[in-house]
């Protein structure tokens, strides 16, 4: 289970407290303490796998790599005295 904030659904991951029936945030109450109510907890998010990235950056690393090398060299400018 988690605590989400009642006014905005967010999910609160900090400190709580309980006053009088509620679950508030923060340690103690204050004027900014927010209700809480309890839900389900997140499902992470599934993305892809690490490798996956790693290898699609190292390929568009090489592309610009290879990209670069094959640009015609810049013509030395004549100095005129």
């Amino acid at each position: 289970m988690a605590w989400y904030l009642k006014s905005t659904k967010e999910l609160w991951t900090g400190e709580i407290h309980t006053l009088h029936g509620f679950t508030w945030t923060e340690t103690n109450h204050m004027s900014n303490s927010v209700k809480l109510e309890e839900g389900d907890a997140p499902v992470p998010k599934i993305g892809r796998p690490l490798m996956t990235l790693l290898n699609e950056t190292l390929e568009e690393v090489e592309g610009q790599l290879v990209k670069k090398a094959r640009k015609k060299p810049l013509k030395k400018k004549k100095v005129v005295k």
